[in-house]
């Protein structure tokens, strides 16, 4: 089994010397040869190919031999990782970041995926999602009975309830996403592999 790992990084419409003079920054022994740069790293050899101007595709192959699959993957995997956080930290701006559009594990024969990198994104879960539902019930909820408050004569008894309102909506409106924006900025630059099915997804 011949495994590689393949992916792309999109950044901020660079122009391949730019491209190039930003990886030399991360990766000190880069040559430049066929396809565009290469660099033999301890463990593996990194090719980089500029097809656009707002991309750059990458692959990880191991240049040194293991005794098992397992440790194969388990290298690939570490060395890809690396090669990820060096690539989005070389290729990003001040007013861009730069992205990794994707990151697969495969099998260089048959094509076959094996492993499907994701970034951790907690804002955008099925239950964060869920909790901005919620949010928006509940704003809709106080908005409409605070409206009817509004149409009562003014009274410190209206404006007590109001307040009360606008306290016993907004309060939990603040706090039902907090847990997902929190974990947002601790799992901020975490990425996890997933396995992937017989059709390439995960």
């Amino acid at each position: 089994m011949a495994l590689v790992v393949s992916g792309q990084v999109r950044h901020r419409h660079l122009q391949p010397q730019k491209v190039e003079e930003l990886l030399r920054t991360r990766f000190p022994g880069l040559q430049t040869s066929a396809p565009d740069f290469s660099v033999d790293r301890t463990n593996c050899r990194v090719e980089f190919f500029c097809n656009t101007t707002s991309a750059l595709d990458f692959t990880v192959t191991l240049n040194t031999s293991t005794n098992s699959a397992t440790a194969a993957v388990a290298l690939l995997v570490r060395e890809a990782d690396s090669v990820n956080a060096a690539l989005n930290v070389a290729l990003s701006g001040w007013l861009r970041a730069a992205e990794t559009k994707y990151c697969v594990l495969e099998d260089h024969r048959s094509r076959s995926s094996l492993l499907i990198w994701s970034r951790n994104r907690p804002l955008t879960s099925r239950a964060a999602k869920i909790s901005y539902l919620l949010c928006v019930v509940l704003l809709t909820l106080g908005a409409a009975l605070i409206y009817l408050q509004l149409q009562q004569p003014q009274t410190d008894t209206r404006d007590y309830n109001i307040i009360s309102l606008a306290l016993a909506i907004g309060l939990p409106v603040l706090a039902i996403p907090l847990p997902f924006v929190l974990e947002h900025f601790k799992s901020k630059d975490s990425s996890q592999w997933l396995f992937s099915d017989s059709t390439g997804g995960a």
